[in-house]
Order: C-alpha cells, then structure tokens, then sequence
C-alpha cells in the first residue's frame, strides 16, 4: 500500500511540472495580433494579463476621467510622434502622415471627430505633409470595406488607397536618401512578422487569405536589397495598412509594388500598433531599409490605443515591456469605461 502511494504522488509530481512547462511555453508564444487573427508561434505577449480589458474609443470621450486620460494620451502621442519625426528628418528621408480610417461618413466616431483636428495641426507645428484620406473613403463606403462581416479595408479599399498615393509616390520620383548603411551593418529582421511565411490565414471573423512574409520579418513578396539600387518607399501603420483579409498582391503595398517595378515598396505595418510601437520598431528594424520615402498611416484610434490595457495586448514589445496604469488610468478601468 505504501508503494503503490509514493508511486501515486510520483505521477502527480511529474504531472504537475509537464503542467507547469506548459503553460511556460503557451506564455512565451502568444500571438501579439490575437485581436484578428494568429499567424504566429513567436511573438511574444503578455499571457493571460491582470487587466484584460480594452475600451472602445470612443469610452474616453463618455466621461469626466476620460476625458481628463485624453489629455494624458495625447501628450504621450505628441512625445512619440516627434521624436519619430526627428528619427526620419535624421535619416534624411521624406515623411508624410496621411489619415486613413474606415470610420468615417455615416460610420464615424467622436474619437475619430475629436482627434483628427489635433493629429493635423500636431503635424502642422512639426512641418510634416498632412494628407487627409478620409473624404475620398466616405463617398466609396460601404462597398470598400469588409461590412457587415468586418469594418477594415477589402481589395477595392487597398486599390483606392493605393490610387491616392500613388500621386504622392509619383511627385517624389528623384527623390533619394543620402543615407545608407554598410550590408554588414543590417540587422537579419527589418519588420516584426514572422519569418518566410508562406500560408492561408483565416481570421477570427472568417476571412481567409494568402500570408507571405520574406526572410527579413516584412509583409512582402521580394526583399529589400542591399547595397541599395531602386527607392525604397516605407509604410507603417496599423491594420489599415496590413490589411488583413486581402492576399498579398491586393494589398495596398502588393498594388503599388506591382504599379512602380522600379521601386522597393516596404510594409512595415502591424495591427495594433500606435506611435510608440512604430517608434521603436524604426530605431531597431525599419530605419534599416534605407527609405527614401516614410508613409506614416495614423488615425484617431492610435490615440486611445497608447492607454495601458491595450498596449498591453498589442505592443510590439511583447512582455518584455510591461505596461502599469496611472491612477487615473486604473479608476477609468475600475469604472467600466463608463
């Protein structure tokens, strides 16, 4: 009898530590995109966090403290964006913001009302091109979007995206960076996918499509070479740019590669992402690809989502960058954004 119970706590000690190795690994290969869909073992992300609540944008503008938490973000975007715009003046590159959002028309919000007038006259006092996309979005929606299934972009969204900068594209022709560095100087990753992805994905919402990523962490059929022979034009963004749902080459960046062989068009972009993140991901990775053009894509919602609880769901830093609340922040989220 006592052999057979040491036997017994034996099996529930090995049992509790192949339990525990477990969880260790599902903790370190969550996917940071889980909002649409998971194409990844290795990103890394917070598991299972102590705040695993977002609120939607337009909570902020619901209440007295959430309004008072604007405030608060937008110093934080105001701090990021020109910092990165000091990063790409120093890179000797152009950048140009334009504002790209579905939630415009009959579809748009208070945050997208409230914040477009400060992302515009930020980028005024910082002497960055501002180009405002949503006019042209609203006379074309429904039809360009994934409604009533989903509100992002379709192929005839990338396509009227992908019409208005190619006017940009084409004004900037000649121009070239004088900023290079040496081949043995690059980093192996110059995005944040995975590596040489080549599969169909389906989203949690049903919509399936063709993921291929290259050698170098980039949504993106070819690489970006080095030495440097053809320009190199760099978006980043949100989902509005990755644009998942739609295959590579219906992409925004897979027309306009297809429309300027003679270019390198880079998609950097991440669903997600808000300044900080795009911040980051430039020093490390995409300053890199040697731009000579930068297309930054920003909203109103890479305002809202700097809040804490959904950088802790998406920030490109995974948990090696943990996100702790003010106290302002921690009673809006006790309140229930309301």
């Amino acid at each position: 009898m006592t052999g057979k119970l040491k036997f017994s706590t034996i099996l529930v000690l090995i049992s509790l530590v192949i339990f525990s190795c477990g969880r260790n690994n599902n903790a370190k290969t969550g996917s940071s995109d889980t909002g649409f869909f998971d194409t990844s073992g290795k990103s890394t992300e917070v598991a299972e966090p102590d705040y695993p609540n977002a609120p939607d944008p337009d909570d902020f503008y619901k209440s007295t403290d959430g309004l008072r938490l604007v405030d608060t973000l937008q110093s934080r975007f105001t701090d990021n964006f020109v910092a990165f715009t000091n990063e790409v003046n120093a890179s000797h590159a152009k950048l140009y913001v334009c504002y790209i959002t579905t939630e415009v028309g009959t579809a748009l919000t208070m945050c997208e009302k409230a914040e477009k007038p400060f992302i515009a006259a930020l980028c005024k006092k910082q002497h960055v091109p501002f180009i405002d996309f949503t006019d042209e979005i609203a006379k074309n929606l429904p039809g360009v979007t994934f409604m009533p299934i989903d509100g992002h972009f379709n192929g005839k969204g990338a396509i009227l995206v992908a019409n208005k900068m190619s006017t940009l594209i084409d004004s900037n022709n000649n121009f070239r960076s004088d900023i290079t560095y040496p081949s043995s100087s690059l980093p192996a990753l110059l995005g944040d996918e995975d590596t040489s992805v080549d599969k169909i994905v389906e989203d949690k919402k049903g919509l399936p499509y063709k993921l291929t990523t290259n050698k170098q962490g980039l949504r993106m059929n070819g690489v970006v070479e080095s030495p440097k022979k053809k320009q190199h034009v760099l978006l980043v963004g949100d989902s509005e740019i990755y644009l998942a749902g739609v295959d590579n080459p219906e992409t925004i960046t897979g027309i306009l590669q297809k429309r300027y062989p003679d270019k390198t068009i880079i998609n950097a972009a991440k669903w997600g992402y808000s300044i900080d993140d795009e911040l980051s991901q430039w020093k490390q990775r995409a300053k890199y690809t040697e731009p000579d053009i930068v297309i930054l894509q920003l909203s109103g919602v890479n305002i809202p989502n700097l809040y804490f609880s959904q950088k802790i769901k998406f920030h490109r830093l995974g948990n090696k960058k943990p996100f702790t609340p003010s106290p302002l922040e921690e009673k809006f989220y006790n309140a229930g954004f309301k």
